[in-house]
């Protein structure tokens, strides 16, 4: 009676402690592209989005400025880890292949998200589909407001996504930190260097089912551009300062004219590397909604 009872019970008993099969590991390609021309009739001006654009938009009909095409790879990892890849190749850098993001993602219950390695420079509205011009409601942002957005295409380093939902809502909080490095060709089509040194940001935001607010600041330590048509700028300013000062200093002219050389040479000053920028900060409020058949975007950024 016993091994009757036995037996039967052992297959149930076996299977309970099974360990789980192993989480299936998706691997997936996705690619995107814009053909964008552009035209204008100055013969002296060339057309560039940000400091990295190596070959302009010239006169007449150019690809060059929106014209690129992209390659992204998810690895979903299974336990919520996962790694993407990006690879963006552009008509105005000759369509170097440029890494956009490679980073680690991992993801803690549903509502936080860390991820380590190069990222889309994350404080700006746009930030995750940038370049992808299908998802954009304008043909491009603005040259004028997102050239130093444009600038800063990514950042090596991490940030931390925490998500909460209230009713119909969604309340998304976003902190990121990083670097970026990468050779310039933007002044003269001379080589140079662009360096964003400990950018930090926070963006809150706030998504309803037809309307989505986002609020963002961000503040770097240090921006430094270096190109060899602006290496000799620096010590010829700062031998005019030391010329205007010498002036400044001469007893036998009036002490209005004094103050005011030295005004001038307080100014010259301030003209040495002039694309640099220390502590640099930006602030955006953003605004996106869709009703019915009508699409509406908008961003106030201010610079600093």
């Amino acid at each position: 009676m016993a091994s009757a009872l036995f037996f039967p019970a052992l297959p149930v008993s076996f299977a309970h402690h099974v360990p789980p099969p192993p989480p299936e590991q998706i691997f997936k390609v996705s690619g995107f592209g814009t053909l964008g021309l552009t035209h204008h009739t100055n013969p002296e001006l060339g057309i560039a989005s940000s400091i990295e654009q190596k070959v302009p938009a010239w006169s007449g009909w150019s690809g060059n400025l929106d014209s690129l095409v992209g390659l992204q790879f998810d690895w979903d990892l299974g336990q919520s880890t996962s790694v993407v890849t990006q690879v963006v190749s552009k008509a105005s850098n000759d369509f170097g292949p440029e890494l956009r993001m490679g980073y680690v993602r991992q993801q803690f219950g549903h509502d936080l998200a860390i991820r380590l390695g190069r990222l889309r420079n994350p404080i700006f509205f746009d930030s995750g589909v940038t370049e992808t011009g299908y998802a954009n409601l304008p043909v491009r942002p603005p040259l004028a407001v997102y050239f130093l957005s444009n600038s800063i295409p990514s950042l090596d380093g991490g940030d931390v996504q925490w998500r909460e939902k209230l009713g119909s809502a969604v309340l998304q909080l976003h902190a990121a930190t990083g670097s970026m490095k990468y050779q310039t060709y933007g002044f003269g089509g001379a080589p140079g260097e662009f360096k964003v040194r400990n950018l930090t940001g926070l963006a809150v935001s706030l998504s309803l089912p037809n309307v989505s607010l986002r609020a963002s600041q961000a503040t770097g330590k240090f921006i430094e551009t270096q190109s060899t048509t602006l290496a000799p700028l620096h010590p010829g300013l700062v031998q005019l300062e030391g010329v205007l000062n010498q002036v400044a200093m001469n007893p036998l002219l009036p002490a209005p004219v004094q103050a005011a050389v030295a005004r001038r040479a307080a100014g010259v000053k301030g003209l040495g590397n002039p694309f640099d920028m220390h502590q640099p900060t930006y602030r955006s409020l953003a605004v996106s909604s869709l009703l019915d058949k009508w699409s509406l975007q908008g961003e106030l950024i201010q610079y600093e």
